[in-house]
C-alpha cells in the first residue's frame, strides 16, 4: 500500500486556518502524499503561509489564481493533481492523522472506487480543544464497504460521507471528463460526487468521524 494521494484544499482568505489544515494533513501516518493549495485571489497572507510550507517540504505545492470561486479552483487542483487517489479537504478544516491511510487501505482491498468519513463539525469555542478531541477519538479505524447499488441507496437516504466534499477520496482512474460545475454556487460538491458516483462507483465509509469542520 504505496499509492500517491493528491490533497487538494481551495484557500480563500483563511491566513488563520489555512497553517492547522496544512498540519493535519503532514501529520498523517500514511506519508505518500502531495498537497495542492489553490490560492483562489486571497487578499490576505494566505499565499504567504503556504509559500513557506513549499519551501519547507517538496510535497506542497501551490497555485494562485485570479479570484474565480471554490469549484475553479478545484478544478485547477485536479488538473495539476499527480496521486492515484484524490482526496479533498477545505482549508479552514482538518483530519484526524490515521485518516488517509485507512481510507486507502480499505479501498485497496475493497477495489472501492469512493471513499469517505462524515463531518464532525466544531464551534470556535470548542476549537482549542481539538487535539484533545482527535487524541480521543482512537480506535481501528474500521469501515463499511458498499457496492454501486448500496451506495447509491445510501446517498439518497442521507446516511453518508458522500454527501459534501470535504472528507471525499477518489480514485483518480474514476474522475475523468466530470469537473466541479463553476455556474453553481451551492451544491457543487454533491453534483460532482453524484455524477462520478453513477460511473458504477462502490465505496467505503469510515465509521469513525475523522474530518473536524470548523463552524
Amino acid at each position: 500500500m504505496n499509492s500517491m494521494i493528491s490533497v487538494i484544499i481551495p484557500a480563500y482568505n483563511r491566513e488563520h486556518t489555512i497553517d492547522a489544515c496544512i498540519q493535519s494533513v503532514l501529520a498523517q501516518r500514511y506519508q505518500n502524499f502531495e498537497i495542492i493549495v489553490i490560492d483562489d485571489g486571497s487578499c490576505d497572507a494566505t499565499a504567504d503561509i503556504c509559500k513557506t510550507y513549499c519551501q519547507k517540504d517538496s510535497r506542497v505545492r501551490l497555485l494562485c489564481s485570479e479570484h474565480s470561486g471554490v469549484s475553479a479552483a478545484r478544478n485547477l487542483g485536479l488538473d495539476a493533481s499527480k496521486g492515484a487517489f484524490l482526496f479533498f479537504l477545505d482549508s479552514d478544516d482538518v483530519i484526524h492523522p490515521e485518516l488517509l491511510e485507512v481510507l486507502v487501505r480499505d479501498m485497496e482491498k475493497s477495489g472501492a472506487n469512493m471513499g469517505g468519513t462524515c463531518v464532525k463539525r466544531i464551534s470556535q469555542k470548542d476549537w482549542q480543544n481539538l487535539n484533545q478531541l482527535i487524541d480521543s477519538d482512537c480506535g481501528p479505524g474500521e469501515t463499511t464497504f458498499l457496492s454501486h447499488e448500496d451506495s447509491i441507496r445510501a446517498v439518497f437516504q442521507g446516511n453518508t460521507p458522500l454527501n459534501m466534499i470535504g472528507g471525499v477520496i477518489m480514485r483518480r482512474n474514476l474522475v475523468g471528463n466530470p469537473r466541479f460545475r463553476e455556474d453553481l454556487f451551492i451544491g457543487e460538491d454533491f453534483y460532482f460526487i453524484y455524477e462520478n458516483l453513477i460511473k458504477g462507483a462502490s465505496s467505503v465509509f469510515l465509521k469513525q468521524i475523522w474530518y473536524y469542520e470548523r463552524l
